[in-house]
């Protein structure tokens, strides 16, 4: 900053110097248009800093750097100086309170905002001879210290999964308001669906201190991580030791030990998605089951996806298209990247209030219920709808799928309506499963509504 005001510096110490000869009275008021700017404030008129008599034979050279507000009548208010050597606080206090700015503004409408500006203080003259030569920097915008959780309650686990000791992250990003409570939430990445719900419900609990750029609060940014695993309460340690057994998933080969003995570290999901249960089977009641094939590439990537056994070829089709879309944290085995063969075996049970989220086992169970979506209170806001990209999908490719979006937002239930391709009408009913939406109101409460969406695959 010092270099490139330099020129500044000299001219309005020149100017100064010039007036104080010429006048007789160093540090009367002038006006400046060219301090500031209107979104923060420009400086109307200032007073010079006076050297403290006390200090000028000993020549003591010092910058002080002064943080105030400026009110919305552009009025200087909670000046305090940021440093150490404090011989200079009250001078540069003194000045700084009797500075007038043109207010900051905010769509034309008068605001407080936050400004810094340092003062250099240099002894100059005969000895006897009191002058106030000082480098008046341009104004600048006070730090911005950003949002911190001053209130963050923990997630509670899904109940639902726990006996699949599913483990997981979400990770979000949220605007926080002048209040410090977050809004406008933005999911980054969720590691399981189920988990979005019990996420932002979270969320709505935090309390942060607002950001603030000097004393006055401003909207901010956070993002965080909420983490999910299952705790066993008699140890108190994490318990999904054999999370992917659980699942139904296993090392290809036979004679291998359990996957927690088989790798350096127990593998992690990075995005796991349930097969969809076929909604034909689903309005009967069919339950069934489906084995697929597959491989994990060093990278954490499925690969080379394959069905062994479908007691119907629809619970076949909805597990090969999830399968294609998980990915794992990389395997190690014996300290390097892994490569590994699995099999998973999959088994679709009719829904119940053990094995489903409460919200979305009550939208099945109450199906009659569903308000449309033109019933609404406002239109529906997605908040999440990650792709699921399709390895044999062509960019002529769309299918129409009917959800239902429950009471939190969460989509379940899709239905296929219609597909250019039945492979990629799968690949669309997996990936909006996994779409999360603002909550949806009729007459200001929360409903489970029916809605299709069109789906392609640019999409």
């Amino acid at each position: 900053m010092l270099p490139r005001c330099a020129a500044l510096s000299l001219l309005l110490l020149a100017l100064n110097a010039t007036a104080a000869e010429r006048s007789g009275r160093p540090g009367e008021s002038r006006t400046s248009d060219s301090l500031g700017d209107a979104a923060w404030g420009v400086l109307d008129s200032w007073v010079d800093p006076v050297y403290p008599p006390e200090l000028v034979a000993s020549n003591a050279h010092a910058y002080v750097r002064v943080r105030f507000v400026i009110d919305q009548t552009g009025a200087v208010t909670f000046p305090e100086v940021l440093g150490r050597d404090d011989r200079f606080d009250a001078a540069a206090l003194a000045a700084i309170k009797q500075w007038k700015f043109h207010p900051a503004a905010d769509l034309a409408k008068p605001r407080q905002a936050s400004r810094d500006v340092t003062f250099e203080f240099r002894a100059s003259g005969p000895p006897k001879r009191l002058s106030a030569f000082h480098c008046l920097y341009p104004t600048e915008q006070s730090d911005l210290r950003p949002p911190e959780e001053r209130r963050a309650p923990d997630p509670v686990y899904p109940r639902h999964l726990t006996n699949r000791l599913m483990a997981g992250e979400v990770e979000l990003s949220m605007d926080v308001d002048k209040a410090g409570h977050a809004d406008g939430v933005e999911v980054l990445r969720a590691t399981h669906a189920d988990f979005l719900s019990v996420a932002f419900a979270t969320v709505d609990r935090w309390e942060f201190e607002p950001a603030a750029r000097g004393r006055v609060p401003e909207r901010g940014e956070k993002k965080a991580v909420l983490s999910f695993t299952v705790i066993d309460t008699e140890t108190e340690h994490t318990n999904i030791g054999e999370w992917m057994e659980k699942n139904g998933i296993a090392l290809r080969d036979p004679s291998a030990p359990k996957i927690a003995e088989y790798f350096d570290e127990l593998p992690a999901p990075e995005l796991f998605i349930d097969p969809v249960y076929p909604d034909a089977q689903l309005k009967l009641g069919v339950e069934g089951s489906a084995k697929a094939s597959f491989t994990v590439n060093k990278a954490g990537r499925v690969i080379d996806v394959a069905l062994v056994a479908a007691s119907h070829e629809d619970f076949g089709a909805a597990l090969v298209t999830a399968v294609s879309s998980w990915v794992f944290k990389p395997l190690y085995r014996e300290k390097e990247k892994a490569l590994a063969d699995f099999t998973v075996e999959w088994k679709f049970v009719t829904p119940s209030e053990k094995n489903t989220s409460p919200e979305s086992w009550f939208a099945h169970a109450h199906a009659d219920q569903r308000a449309s979506a033109k019933r609404l209170d406002r239109p529906l806001r997605p908040l999440y709808t990650p792709p699921l990209p399709g390895a044999n999908a062509k960019p002529t490719d769309a299918a129409e799928v009917e959800v239902t979006i429950n009471r939190t937002g969460r989509v379940c239930w899709p239905r296929i309506v219609s597909a250019t391709d039945p492979a990629f009408g799968w690949v669309a009913a997996t990936a909006v499963s996994q779409w999360y939406f603002e909550t949806p109101l009729k007459d200001g409460h929360p409903v489970d509504v029916k809605v299709i969406l069109p789906v392609t695959f640019s999409a």
